[in-house]
């Protein structure tokens, strides 16, 4: 029987975390062991992966300081290749209590580590199927990953339900290369993969890719090179996996405090905690560190290189716009110099700090209560304010970098892609009204 390893990083899911737990215990193919990755919650996320662990000896707990989740799936990724030294330090409420350098761990005293054939990720807020494990199996057949659709669990308002990744790419059951993904991938919005695939864990091994550390969009650039690097991708159908849509969810803007423990909270007092400037540093922040990693990553080349590069630079001049600079993101773009030198970037990342996109996210932001429509049009004028200031910053910070060429066709297919945005094409309406 193949090992199936399932790797689940989780912070502050006590709410949804019993309900992950019990369906992947719960998986009609018993071969598995569950590497749980605590984020260093503070609530009871952690008994609970403990209460589990005490009654399923194929769970082990790792236990990090709050670093990410890029870090936590690292972290298990490291644990699987049998990198990581634990030191026993003794028993805790019956379970085997170890220590390392930077984490904690706890293990079912009959938990036996094996190696992994195939890997999985879910988030400690999500559900899966009963055959989840055992569909992929039998989908995957002599592919590098497999590739399976989800659905949402909507606990926000929406509109209507949107489509999944696999529905927007519109592809049959069954096997496909890696050019065949790529022909459509260029006409569809970034390709992102983490929970939504299997993979065949010595492919991941050979070509040595990893998340990229303190970056929230880590998927994107993690799907991009795993796919890129791939020969056969299996292609399942079955919505196997059960994606919650939530507040106070990873950078969701509901949330307006920080935890004095976060990795983030340097970053949170240095933009005067102020959370909306928090997360423009993290988008800046995490397009950046994917450019750089994309670049440097061994056997990424030819047309899926031709293709990614561009739009991995193009995000990452999102540092341009910045008012204040405290991780010093301008002066590692420098580094890129080659890569902008080889590359005319669409300027989609541009359109994205237009007033009509601003405008637009504003009014979906708030249209939804009558408190935000309150303090609307003050949010409204706000953001045409934000926006001069920050077409002043892109100006003035460009011209240190002359090496940076944008294409000339204001219509171009990236461009195209964020017109497309809903967020858009409701600022163009709001900005006949706003100044």
């Amino acid at each position: 029987m193949k090992n199936v390893s399932i790797i689940v990083p989780f912070f502050n899911v006590e709410k949804y975390f019993r309900e992950c737990l019990e369906s992947l215990v719960g998986q009609d193919y018993e071969n598995i062991q569950l590497i749980l990755i605590d984020d260093e919650s503070d609530d009871k996320s952690l008994n609970i992966a403990k209460e589990f662990a005490q009654k399923d000896s194929r769970i082990c707990i790792l236990s990090q300081k709050n670093s990410g989740q890029a870090a936590a799936r690292n972290l298990g990724l490291d644990f699987l290749e049998d990198e990581l030294k634990l030191d026993l330090e003794g028993d805790e409420r019956g379970l085997c209590a170890f220590v390392g350098e930077g984490f904690k761990a706890w293990q079912n005293a009959k938990f036996e580590f094996k190696n992994t054939d195939y890997l999985l990720f879910v988030d400690g807020d999500d559900v899966v199927e009963k055959s989840f494990v055992s569909e992929c199996l039998k989908a995957i057949k002599d592919s590098d990953v497999l590739w399976f659709d989800y659905d949402f669990l909507c606990e926000i308002p929406l509109k209507k339900t949107p489509k999944s990744q696999m529905e927007l790419f519109g592809l049959s059951e069954g096997i496909i290369s890696a050019k065949k993904w790529l022909e459509i991938a260029k006409t569809k919005p970034l390709f992102w993969l983490t929970w939504q695939g299997m993979i065949d864990f010595k492919f991941l091994q050979k070509i040595k890719l990893r998340f990229v550390n303190g970056a929230i969009y880590e998927d994107n650039c993690f799907g991009v090179l795993l796919f890129s690097m791939a020969e056969k991708i299996a292609i399942c159908k079955k919505k196997l996996y059960h994606y919650r849509l939530r507040a106070n969810s990873t950078m969701n803007p509901e949330e307006k405090g920080l935890s004095t423990h976060s990795y983030l909270y340097e970053l949170y007092l240095a933009v005067g905690e102020d959370f909306e400037a928090l997360k423009t540093q993290q988008w800046a922040k995490s397009w950046l560190l994917s450019a750089l990693y994309m670049s440097e990553f061994e056997g990424f080349e030819g047309e899926f290189r031709e293709h990614f590069m561009p739009i991995f630079l193009d995000k990452a001049v999102a540092c341009l716009f910045l008012e204040k600079d405290p991780l010093n993101l301008r002066q590692k773009l420098e580094a890129l110099r080659g890569e902008f030198e080889r590359y005319i970037l669409s300027g989609a990342e541009c359109v994205r700090h237009e007033k009509a996109y601003k405008l637009g996210f504003i009014f979906l932001q708030n249209y939804r209560s009558f408190a935000g429509l309150k303090r609307l049009f003050k949010e409204l004028k706000k953001g045409v304010l934000e926006c001069e200031r920050e077409w002043a910053e892109f100006t003035k910070n460009k011209a240190k970098f002359h090496f940076l060429r944008f294409d000339e066709d204001k219509n171009n297919i990236e461009i195209l892609k964020i017109k497309r945005h809903y967020s858009y094409k409701v600022g163009k309406i709001m900005s006949f009204f706003v100044g």
